[in-house]
């Protein structure tokens, strides 16, 4: 990775939540992630990437694509009440 933002793109596709990110800092949780000369800081010490658990403590952001974007459930007309 060569930005931070190519490293948020990354978390989202990992389904991370991300609480701010202002293009020089990414706050994930209670960490600030930081890019410096192509190398990733995790509140101030250098990561390897290549670990295959750093992002499990992180909280994952799950959607349900089935559900509806509509709010209320419509019934018709004919299901009004009038008086």
């Amino acid at each position: 990775m060569n930005s931070l933002s190519e490293f948020r793109n990354f978390l989202v596709s990992k389904q991370i939540e991300i609480l701010d990110f202002n293009g020089w800092q990414l706050r994930v949780g209670k960490d600030t992630w930081v890019m410096i000369h192509d190398s990733l800081y995790l509140n101030g010490e250098k990561q390897n990437l290549k670990q295959n658990n750093l992002f499990d403590r992180y909280k994952k952001v799950y959607t349900d694509d089935n559900q509806s974007n509509q709010t209320r459930k419509w019934r018709g007309i004919s299901s009004r009440n009038y008086r």
